[in-house]
């Protein structure tokens, strides 16, 4: 119990040190990033837990992408921080915009922020993102669109899809594995463990129309659900640890 209690408070202490220090450097190209790895390499550092990531040689250095992942804990968020190139953003739910330091700094970082049951506000921030990718930023999708409420792979959401076939841009899938297992959905008890990181290789968008994102949909989906593995004991070392 005492080790949950220090590992919450460290993580509520580093999410407001560098929050603000995100906000008050984002006029600085990359200052802000920055924070933001560092904050997350605090973090895995603090709650024991490493990331072992596979496949970082299917990202070109500044060649924007639309990243694509699964979705099962917070800490998924943080441990692709530690691992994919600065400057992407993630496309996130607006309800994490209201959070103290943590939404302000998203915010000020550039985040994309989508209010879900609004499908008119969703298109436009779909288009905001078109417009990112286009001027050269990678931005990151869960395409689940909220964690998974057992661990299975759910269904996808086709926003990203058509932000990717918009901007004309790759598609690069992303499957993690034992997220669940350090931060389980609705608990606030982060636990030692590993986390895998399987990075695709890139999938042409260019390829497909608007009219053909369902068939995207599926094969990113099936890129994404061979690569991941269920259940810390079956996690193996065999890419590089963070």
């Amino acid at each position: 119990m005492l080790r949950y209690i220090l590992v919450d408070s460290a993580i509520i202490l580093y999410t407001a040190f560098f929050g603000t220090l995100a906000i008050i450097l984002c006029w600085i190209p990359k200052a802000s990033d920055c924070m933001a790895r560092i904050w997350a390499m605090l973090m895995l550092k603090t709650s024991g837990v490493r990331v072992e990531v596979e496949g970082l040689d299917n990202i070109r250095p500044g060649v924007p992408n639309v990243y694509m992942s699964n979705h099962l804990s917070h800490f998924d968020a943080v441990s692709l921080l530690s691992v994919l190139p600065l400057g992407v953003k993630f496309l996130a739910k607006k309800e994490l915009a209201r959070i103290p330091f943590l939404g302000w700094a998203m915010y000020a970082l550039g985040y994309i922020f989508v209010e879900r049951g609004n499908q008119l506000e969703s298109f436009k921030r779909i288009d905001k993102g078109v417009k990112k990718v286009r001027e050269g930023t990678s931005v990151l999708v869960f395409a689940e669109g909220t964690r998974s409420q057992d661990g299975n792979l759910q269904p996808f959401k086709k926003g990203g899809f058509v932000m990717a076939i918009k901007a004309g841009v790759d598609i690069i899938p992303i499957s993690i594995s034992g997220s669940r297992e350090v931060l389980p959905r609705g608990s606030l008890r982060v636990n030692p463990g590993m986390v895998k990181v399987v990075i695709g290789s890139p999938i042409p968008s260019s390829d497909y129309t608007l009219d053909m994102k369902i068939t995207l949909m599926e094969r990113v989906r099936a890129a994404i659900a061979a690569r991941i593995v269920y259940g810390q004991k079956d996690l193996t070392r065999s890419g590089i640890i963070v």
